[in-house]
């Protein structure tokens, strides 16, 4: 239970320094015309001290804001104002950082959330100026606004990971925001998630046609890993010279017979699924004035010159995209990815209302995707306009994208994706993008992906697939081996320095495992790192319905360090050191009754590979999905079977 009290955003300032308890500032108006920059007011924050903290927002040189979000620690407002500047995260429009989330840490036991929110018809958001940090309220539109301006929510916790679930929990029950997303574990994970796949965007770009992508599907069937989706990405469509959409259906020179001759190869034991990208405008022009949807004459209205896009009420933005959805879906998708979600708000800035319209559109997409598909995959949507608008999607891109050629990419989509998954693991399970089990940085990249239960997809030729990246992963089915919740940092790993950061992630798994991912990701030099059995306490940061913390285990611990496949009972800190590239993958398992079951040795996630149906202090009963080695640990020997 949560004591929630407003205070008065009027005010050209909000103090913060002395709040104790969870609560939300918002405020109802009446006929407030928003400036000429959309915004209806502005009030600086007087925080409270704190030691350091972390402030989501993008960093970017352009405009491309979506994939870009970003955790930036600092220790005061200046250092935050050199931090942003070092990494060039520039304001992505006028006076406005475009900020979401920011987290304090008031003491080692005591962290500070505060959210900001986006109503049906407002939003907020946070912007750093001269004089400190501010929280900007509005609609980016030209129209006046009636209704509760959100402002943000706030909330303490023991850990970062605390404090953030309870701003989200009190946002999601405040009066501005009564239409929007829901907490992760309301959600339901997508089926074809829950086994490996495969994008054609790095592998092929816009290189593709029917033919190419037959011949893939039946190299994905005959493939050693057991591959069960496709998503064919950007590069299908049919658009003219201004990238102006001009049918639902697929180019006719690449895909003559539409999408029907790839459907026919899905089967049981080859390619379950076909997943398909979209814009959410249809395409990076909109829709074309020439197109050929006769259906949506009289939805669409010009947002940009020739840019056409749905009118501005829910009866055209369900038609849009209930239309193109159900084109996909008779032409054989089962789901889809949508991306540019950012953007395409953006374009409508100016207008009465965008943030009514972002509303519209994203309540037509929800319905039109549950209505006809499996699964929708979240793209260049990290700012809060949009998360808090994803009633029933589960999963969100949370980094820029995977480049294959450029391993410092790598680590920064592994960092960034752990980072915002305090801000975004709430309300979604984060998706670190596709990866080349081929490169040197491919069992890195299955590693986290397992740790963390993000989709998992390659985009490379079936023929290089490294298959010993992959089986780590998976059942004999391609079933994915999965946790229970993301995977996050510990605490430290949200507030120290990026540049000499050895990255401490954390997921749990059942039995109360909890499986932390140690990994060198920038330090040339080997680096030391170390978990203590302190640490085990964090595998319960990230499990909704959230339950607190994990106590001790009264009998103890045991380490099972993956790599090594060595075991020992955790009486005291366990340290290591790493190159730079190396990773380590430890799981603390409880004693119970004198046991520790530490599971499949083969699999990344060891623990999680069986369960245990019964035990004593003499015998203990273990049931496995499939045969293969096998480790236990016994306080009295080696047991006999």
């Amino acid at each position: 239970v949560f004591s929630v009290f407003c205070l008065s955003a009027q005010a050209e300032e909000i103090d913060m320094s002395n709040v104790e308890n969870t609560g939300v500032i918002e405020k109802t108006i009446k006929d407030k015309k928003p400036d000429d920059r959309g915004i209806i007011e502005s009030s600086l924050l007087l925080l409270p001290e704190y030691e350091c903290g972390i402030y989501y927002c993008p960093v970017v040189e352009k405009q491309a804001i979506g994939n870009r979000f970003f955790g930036i620690n600092f220790t005061d407002l200046d250092d935050l104002r050199n931090q942003r500047q070092k990494l060039k995260a520039h304001k992505p429009l006028p006076e406005c950082d475009m900020g979401s989330f920011i987290c304090l840490k008031i003491n080692d036991r005591r962290y500070m959330a505060l959210l900001a929110m986006a109503s049906e018809n407002a939003f907020s958001t946070f912007t750093l100026k001269d004089d400190g940090m501010h929280i900007v309220a509005g609609t980016f539109g030209t129209e006046e606004l009636t209704g509760v301006l959100p402002g943000l929510a706030y909330a303490f916790g023991e850990t970062p990971h605390e404090a953030s679930l309870y701003a989200w929990e009190t946002a999601l029950n405040s009066k501005s925001v009564n239409h929007s997303t829901t907490l992760r574990w309301k959600k339901s994970f997508p089926e074809p998630f829950k086994y490996p796949g495969y994008c054609t965007w790095e592998h092929m770009r816009r290189n593709m046609n029917s033919e190419k992508l037959s011949d893939i599907m039946k190299e994905m069937t005959s493939c050693e890993i057991p591959f069960r989706w496709m998503l064919i990405d950007d590069g299908y469509e049919n658009y003219n010279e201004r990238n102006e959409l001009i049918s639902f259906a697929p180019n006719p020179e690449k895909f003559p017979d539409g999408f029907t001759p790839l459907a026919k190869q899905k089967s049981e034991n080859g390619v379950r699924w076909l997943g398909l990208w979209w814009h959410m405008a249809g395409y990076f022009g909109g829709i074309s004035p020439k197109h050929t949807i006769k259906k949506l004459d009289d939805k669409l209205f010009p947002l940009q010159e020739t840019y056409l896009a749905p009118k501005s009420n829910q009866e055209c933005a369900n038609a849009f995209y209930e239309s193109r959805a159900r084109a996909m879906a008779s032409d054989g998708i089962d789901f889809i990815k949508v991306d540019f979600q950012t953007q395409y708000f953006r374009n409508y800035i100016g207008q009465p209302n965008p943030i009514q319209s972002a509303s519209y559109n994203h309540r037509g997409l929800e319905k039109a995707w549950s209505r006809h598909f499996k699964a929708l995959m979240n793209c260049i949507a990290q700012h809060h306009l949009h998360v808090f608008k994803h009633q029933q999607s589960a999963t969100i891109r949370s980094s820029i994208d995977y480049v294959k050629g450029d391993p410092e990419n790598h680590a920064y989509v592994n960092l960034q994706s752990l980072r915002n998954s305090l801000y975004l693991g709430m309300t979604h399970w984060c998706d670190y993008d596709m990866f080349l089990s081929s490169l040197p940085t491919g069992k890195m990249m299955a590693e986290i992906r397992a740790l963390t239960g993000s989709p998992f997809y390659v985009s490379e030729d079936m023929n290089k697939v490294d298959a010993s990246c992959i089986k780590p992963a998976i059942w004999s089915d391609g079933e994915l081996l999965r946790p229970l919740a993301p995977a996050t940092l510990t605490p430290e790993g949200f507030f120290d320095d990026t540049d000499n950061l050895i990255v401490r992630a954390v997921s749990p798994l059942q039995g109360q495992v909890a499986s932390f991912w140690l990994a060198n990701l920038h330090n040339k030099a080997d680096s030391e790192v170390t978990l203590s059995p302190d640490d085990y306490r964090f595998g319960g940061a990230m499990i909704q319905p959230y339950k607190g913390l994990w106590k001790q285990p009264p009998e103890g611990l045991i380490a099972f360090d993956w790599h090594e496949g060595k075991a020992w009972k955790m009486t005291q800190d366990f340290k290591t050191s790493l190159p730079r590239w190396k990773t380590k993958i430890v799981h603390l398992i409880p004693i119970q009754n004198g046991w520790s079951v530490i599971g499949r040795p083969d699999k990344y996630l060891s623990p999680a590979a069986c369960r245990i149906a019964d035990r004593s202090d003499k015998t203990i009963v273990v049931e496995l999905k499939e045969s293969g080695p096998f480790l236990i640990w016994s306080e009295t020997g080696a047991p006999l079977t």
